[in-house]
C-alpha cells in the first residue's frame, strides 16, 4: 500500500514547498507520500506502510501497520494507522521543539472541525486538539442533564465544520451534539433503533448509513445536500426515501453536496453544482472560460424530468426559486439537485464501471473503479483533481497520471482542497521511479 496526494500545499501538507516546482501552494500532479518527504518539525515520522492484511514486512521481520483513515483539514493531512498512531503533515510552525500534538497518542478515530481535531482514544475517551501542540480532554454533557456511564465510552467521534459533533458509543448507539466554546460537547442521544455502520460529515450536514444499507441525513439543506427534494434543514436524521430499496455501502458528505455508493457499484449524487461537483453541466464553468478550453468529454446528460423544482414545493421560499429549480431555461445546466440521481461515468462500459470507493471535498468529487482507475471532477483551483492542471471540470474525467504510471488506485480520501489516493501493490522502490511534477 502506498499513497499519493495533490491539491493545496500552503502549509507543506502535500510536499515540502522548497522541493516543488511551480507554484508552492498548488500541487496538481499527485506526488508520492513517503518517508523521504517527511522532513522538518512540521511532520511526525511515517511508519512502514503495508496492507491491513499483512503483519510483517519482508525487511527483518519489521511490524507493518495498515492505514485506517486519512483526515484532511485546511492546513494539515493526518494519517490514522491501524495501531492508533497518527502521522501529521503540514500545519503552522510551532515553538515546541518539533514535538507534534499527536506524538505518543493512540486513537481509534479522528475528525476535523472548526480548525480543531477531535479524536477518541483507545480507552474510549474523547480528546480535542486545538493547535500544533495543545491537547485536552473533551467533556461530554447530555442536554437532559442525565449522564450514564456507558454514554461516556466512545468508539468514534465525527465532526462537521460548523461544530456539529456525532458520537458513536461503544454500544453502537448514536448521539448528536454541538461543540461548545469551553471544550465540551452538549449532546442528545438518538433513537436506540438507529444502528449505524458509517458516518460522514460535511461543512453543515452529515450522512449516516445504517447496518441494513439505508441512508439518513440531517443538518443544513440550503443547497439540496440532504437529498430530500427540498432545501429545508433537518434537525434529526431523516431517511432518504429516494434511496430506499437500494442497498448503500458508503455515503460521503462534501461541502455542499453528497454521494452514495450502492452494493452493485452504482453512484448516486446530489446537492450543489456550483463548480461542477455533481458531474453535470455547470453554467458557472461554461460562462467563465473560453470554448477552446472546454473538451468534448462525452458530457453526461441529466434528464430534466428527474430534477424536482423546489419552487413547486411548500418547503422552499420564493427567493430561492431561481437557484433551486435545478435546470435553467434551456434545460442544459444544473445548479442544484435536491435529491439523489444516478451518475454514469463517461467513456466507461456500464457493465464494467463498478465503482468501489468515493470521496467528496469541499467542491470536488472522486470515484475509484474496481479496476483501479480513478475519476475526478469539480473545483480544481489548487489542483486537487490530480489532472496536472488547475481547470475545474463539470464532467468526471479519468486521472491519466495513474494510468500512465501503471498505478492501481484502491481508495481515496478528500478534504477541503486536497485529495489523497491509496495505491495498491506498490513498494518504496517502485515509488522512487514515479516521475513527480
Amino acid at each position: 500500500m502506498f499513497m499519493f496526494a495533490c491539491g493545496f500545499n500552503g502549509f507543506s501538507q502535500v510536499t515540502p514547498r522548497c522541493s516543488h516546482r511551480g507554484s508552492a501552494d498548488v500541487v496538481s500532479t499527485p506526488v508520492a507520500v513517503d518517508r523521504t518527504l517527511i522532513t522538518g518539525p512540521r511532520c511526525t515520522a511515517l511508519p512502514f506502510i503495508a496492507s491491513a492484511a499483512e503483519e510483517r514486512s519482508p525487511e527483518a521481520g519489521r511490524v507493518c501497520w495498515g492505514m485506517k483513515r486519512v483526515v484532511i483539514s485546511w492546513d494539515r493531512i493526518c494519517y490514522l494507522w491501524t495501531n492508533g498512531t497518527i502521522t501529521s503533515i503540514g500545519g503552522t510552525a510551532d515553538d515546541n521543539g518539533g514535538k507534534d500534538v499527536f506524538d505518543g497518542i493512540r486513537l481509534s478515530s479522528l475528525s476535523a472541525s472548526c480548525q480543531k481535531f477531535l479524536g477518541a482514544d483507545v480507552g474510549g475517551q474523547c480528546q480535542i486538539f486545538r493547535s500544533q501542540h495543545s491537547i485536552s480532554p473533551l467533556e461530554l454533557r447530555r442536554t437532559d442533564g442525565i449522564c450514564h456511564k456507558q454514554d461516556l465510552s466512545i468508539a468514534a467521534v465525527y465532526a462537521c465544520e460548523n461544530g456539529t459533533v456525532i458520537l458513536l458509543h461503544t454500544d453502537s448507539l448514536i448521539s448528536v451534539g454541538e461543540l461548545q466554546q469551553e471544550d465540551c460537547v452538549l449532546y442528545r442521544p438518538l433513537s436506540s433503533d438507529l444502528r449505524i455502520k458509517s458516518i460522514s460529515c460535511g461543512k453543515h450536514h452529515a450522512l449516516l448509513v445504517s447496518a441494513i444499507g439505508l441512508v439518513f441525513s440531517f443538518g443544513n439543506g440550503s443547497q439540496g445536500q440532504l437529498g430530500h427534494g427540498t432545501i429545508a434543514s433537518e434537525p434529526q436524521p431523516r431517511m432518504l426515501e429516494a434511496l430506499e430499496g437500494i442497498s448503500i455501502v458508503e455515503a460521503v458528505a462534501g461541502g455542499w453536496h453528497s454521494m452514495a455508493l450502492s452494493d452493485i457499484g452504482d453512484l448516486y449524487i446530489w446537492g450543489w453544482n456550483e463548480r461542477g461537483q455533481l458531474g453535470f453541466p455547470c453554467k458557472n464553468l461554461h460562462s467563465s472560460r473560453n470554448d477552446s478550453r472546454i473538451r468534448d468529454r462525452n458530457q453526461p446528460k441529466l434528464d430534466s424530468s428527474l430534477v424536482k423544482s423546489c419552487s413547486q414545493s411548500n418547503d422552499c421560499s420564493s427567493e430561492s426559486d431561481d437557484k433551486a429549480s435545478g435546470v435553467n431555461s434551456d434545460d442544459e445546466f444544473v445548479n442544484l439537485q435536491p435529491f439523489p440521481v444516478l451518475l454514469d461515468l463517461p467513456t466507461c462500459d456500464p457493465s464494467e464501471s463498478f465503482v468501489s470507493k468515493i470521496g467528496c471535498g469541499s467542491r470536488h468529487s472522486v470515484a475509484v473503479l474496481e479496476d483501479g482507475r480513478a475519476f475526478s471532477w469539480g473545483f480544481n483551483d489548487y489542483g486537487q483533481l490530480g489532472h496536472r492542471d488547475t481547470i475545474s471540470r463539470d464532467c468526471p474525467e479519468v486521472i491519466d497520471f495513474f494510468l500512465e504510471s501503471g498505478l492501481y488506485v484502491e481508495d481515496v480520501f478528500c478534504g477541503f482542497w486536497n485529495t489523497v489516493f491509496v495505491i495498491k501493490n506498490m513498494n518504496l522502490s517502485d515509488a522512487s521511479n514515479v516521475v513527480r511534477e
